[in-house]
């Protein structure tokens, strides 16, 4: 799985080539294929903190 985030035009061409489970955000108001959108650069660093606890959750009980 690959999470791609980006808040300019030419991060576009990258989201485009994501599939299945890939993830894109468009950190702003402008028009995007992503299926995720965040307000700014805070906001994509708090929806990475939750990516990264719910992943060491994981990784947790598989152990």
């Amino acid at each position: 799985m690959t999470i791609f985030a980006g808040d300019d035009v030419t991060d576009e061409d990258a989201m485009e080539l994501l599939t299945g489970q890939d993830v894109g955000i468009k950190v702003g108001d402008k028009e995007t294929v992503a299926a995720q959108r965040v307000s700014g650069p805070q906001e994509l660093a708090d929806l990475l903190g939750v990516f990264a606890d719910q992943r060491a959750r994981a990784v947790t009980s598989i152990k």
